[in-house]
């Protein structure tokens, strides 16, 4: 009898083994479909640009590295530290490692970590699903569907992170076990409440494992997983049953751990190091600018292959005001979603009459899909969340892949009963009453892969082979001409991450050099909000031959410029000057739009010209600038009609953040233009230098001069501000300059002026 029942757990576990492996493998082929890659060469990423560059430039750190958050071939001379820009994400990381024991290319591995994150969506929403009593067949076709995601084709390769959603299932799994009162934690059988190992069990170690994978996964996911888990557990409180609200407290506060061990290598970091609180703030006012609107997700989506579907849905989302990202369920889902917001207002209109009443999982469906809503919609409850706990969650559109799941179970449920119910119509008819479900299934799935998959044109393959072929010649070019470990400046020189273009030239596309190298270093891809990363945009500001000349003090071998980030794609002053000055005519890619300087001959020059101590000097104070920053009480510089830069207070007192990270005091000249926003006469403000001293100055309307001399300590200091009777505090043109970086052009000058000057060191 045992050996019996041993065998039949067996054949159920091998069966449900077969099934998830069966849906597995049919989703894998379907995603080499759906994008293209069954006719095209896996070298080439899926995306070739946007945040895929930046992605890309990750992985490939990983399999140089070891891990992503340091990177010496990024950020010269420092190297890129991502310790400053903290995520609890690791765990694509953690899947480039693993495949990087297989390919030492990384765009494989990218792309074959992208594709991964279509079965895993399956298993997940099909297993979510099964433990809900879905049947298998209907949990199969809706695992398909719930994988082939509009989401998952809008931020897919350039955002890995997010189309790894497969822990949405995961964390809401752990909120529908608490609302439908079954346990997260569990004993094994027959064990004792006072020896902790016999809390072991298949469920404890279950939920233990969804805890890891949620926290580490994406932090969105995780946040939106504590949200559901967090009204699960109000609602088990309100009804009395403690122990599933406690099991549910415990399971939260595990993910909570997770994400926090994630990120404590960054927060110890960030205890020891220089930084800008204002880096990466987020505005609360984000919240609206990526928040759902419900036609949004009902809509068709934009690629819909009826076309003037599709042509209708792009006119509204670019007439439409605060598009998003774009979110859109598909025309299966969306028809659950409606269904369960209706819920609620048919039961109250109808009453309780006769025997049908929800079940307690439509019920639990219904009440989650109105939460998701209320967070993610537009002017709902994430701008309250975004003004009085965090603005760091912005884009709650992202919340919609929970939606999607909750909407397609109940459509799930609803196959089911459908089914049942032609079953129970045609019963007598043999063979047609077989067929039923099969036939149901498939239309259901065939309807909505055809309204949900992008046509394979989305990866803009030949655009993208182009570019690829490109990049990877120019590259193979200059390292061909210079020695290993070259360190190339690049310009135009902007912030890394999240920039706006400039002029045609996108974010992230100066990584696209690196992408393609094996033994050079590149001054982009520093993080900003720190002198180390900005130190480049700073040295950009120089005259040309300045710059020139104190980047071969500081042993860079090249420059390579992007045309595109110029007006007309016109560099053909900068290009002449730099020409003329180190005596080389540019190495140029084979579009023409990338050009490259060697430095080698003329770095040369410069070290037989000049002393060792005033290279060391000029090259220190150009990678290690002292720098200013805006607190948090300074709305976003922006250039005004005149061209100057304005710094805007967002009221009548504010802070300025200096930073240097030199081991000695920097005499600096702080040079800005204060002007007394809302006054109508003469205003009187408070400055409070650095050194405790303090000044009051004489604000005409139209603003004045400031000049000060300042000795810069090493590390923080702050420059105050503060007035009267005015509306806000606005800083014009605000500049450091360095006077060793001012030094003279003639060798002799230079050497005089070098040898009377300060050193200073970079602080460690």
């Amino acid at each position: 009898m045992k050996r019996s029942l041993d065998r039949t757990v067996i054949g159920r576990l091998l069966a449900g083994l077969g099934y998830y492996l069966g849906l597995a493998v049919a989703t894998f082929l379907g995603a080499i479909w759906a994008t293209g890659l069954f006719d095209r060469s896996w070298e080439l990423p899926l995306f070739y640009r946007s945040d895929a560059l930046s992605g890309g430039s990750q992985f490939k750190g990983t399999l140089e590295n070891g891990w992503y958050e340091i990177n010496p071939a990024l950020g010269a001379p420092h190297g890129q530290v991502m310790h400053a820009f903290p995520l609890a994400d690791n765990l694509q990381f953690a899947v480039a490692r693993v495949l990087g024991m297989f390919t030492d290319q990384w765009s494989v591995a990218y792309n074959l970590a992208y594709l991964l994150t279509y079965p895993a969506a399956a298993v997940a929403g099909a297993w979510f699903l099964r433990r809900l009593g879905v049947s298998r067949l209907s949990a199969f076709v809706v695992g398909v569907l719930f994988a082939f995601a509009p989401y998952h084709f809008m931020h897919g390769l350039p955002h890995l992170s997010l189309s790894m959603y497969f822990t949405v299932p995961l964390a809401l799994s752990l909120s529908m076990a608490v609302m439908l009162g079954r346990p997260v934690w569990a004993r094994r059988a027959g064990g004792s409440a006072r020896n902790p190992i016999t809390w072991l069990s298949a469920t404890t170690l279950g939920t233990l494992l969804i805890a890891a994978l949620v926290g580490t996964t994406s932090s969105y996911y995780a946040v939106f997983g504590l949200l559901f888990l967090g009204f699960a557990i109000l609602v088990a409180g309100f009804e009395r049953r403690w122990r599933d609200a406690i099991g549910g407290i415990g399971a939260a506060v595990s993910i909570v751990v997770v994400m926090l061990m994630n990120m404590a290598p960054d927060i110890l970091w960030a205890r020891s190091n220089l930084d800008s609180p204002a880096a990466f703030a987020r505005a609360p006012l984000e919240a609206e600018l990526y928040g759902l609107k419900f036609t949004s997700l009902i809509f068709p989506v934009h690629w819909n292959r009826i076309g003037d579907l599709g042509a209708w849905r792009f006119t509204y989302d670019e007439t439409f005001p605060l598009p998003g990202e774009r979110a859109a369920l598909g025309v299966v889902a969306a028809l659950g979603f409606v269904v369960l917001l209706a819920l609620p207002i048919i039961l109250l209109i109808r009453g309780r009459r006769g025997d049908w009443w929800p079940s307690r999982r439509i019920s639990s469906l219904s009440l989650f899909a109105w939460i998701g809503f209320a967070f993610g919609m537009v002017g709902g409850l994430a701008t309250i969340f975004a003004l009085l706990i965090s603005p760091d969650i912005r884009a709650w559109n992202r919340i919609v892949m929970f939606l999607m799941l909750i909407s397609l179970s109940v459509v799930a449920i609803s196959l089911d009963h459908g089914t049942g119910w032609v079953r129970r119509r045609v019963a007598d008819r043999g063979r047609l009453a077989v067929l039923v479900a099969p036939v149901l299934a498939l239309a259901l799935l065939g309807g909505g892969l055809f309204d949900q998959v992008a046509p394979k044109t989305w990866a803009l393959i030949g655009d993208e082979q182009a570019r690829w072929d490109n990049d990877k010649a120019y590259v193979a070019d200059i390292e061909s001409r210079v020695p290993a470990d070259t360190m190339v400046y690049q310009l135009p020189a902007v912030a890394f991450p999240e920039s706006l273009p400039v002029n045609d030239m996108e974010d992230y596309e100066l990584m696209r050099p690196y992408l393609h190298s094996t033994d050079m270093r590149w001054t982009y891809g520093g993080l900003k909000g720190r002198p180390k990363g900005d130190w480049a945009t700073v040295a950009s500001q120089l005259p040309t031959d300045r710059l020139v000349v104190a980047l071969a003090a500081a042993g860079f071998g090249g420059i390579h410029i992007d045309r595109f980030g110029y007006p007309s794609h016109d560099t053909s002053v900068l290009e002449g000057d730099i020409s003329r000055l180190v005596g080389v005519d540019p190495v140029e890619s084979p579009d023409g739009r990338f050009a490259f300087f060697d430095l080698g001959d003329f770095v040369a020059d410069v070290e037989d010209e000049r002393s060792r101590k005033w290279l060391d000097n000029v090259g220190n104070h150009l990678v290690n600038p002292p720098m200013y920053y805006w607190q948090q009480d300074f709305n976003p510089p922006f250039v005004d009609p005149e061209g100057s830069v304005v710094l805007p207070g967002k009221g009548p007192a504010i802070g300025l953040d200096l930073l240097s990270q030199r081991v000695r005091d920097t005499p600096v000249r702080l040079t800005f233009t204060l002007r007394a926003d809302g006054a109508t006469g003469p205003t009187p403000v408070r400055i409070t230098w650095p050194d405790g001293g303090v000044e009051e100055v004489i604000v005409g309307v139209d603003g004045l001069a400031v000049d000060r001399k300042l000795d810069m300590a090493p590390g923080a200091s702050e420059v105050g501000l503060t007035a009267s009777g005015v509306t806000s505090i606005s800083l014009i043109n605000l500049v450091i300059n360095d006077p060793v970086l001012a030094f003279p052009l003639d060798t002799s000058e230079a050497e005089k002026a070098g040898s009377s000057g300060r050193e200073s060191g970079e602080r460690e």
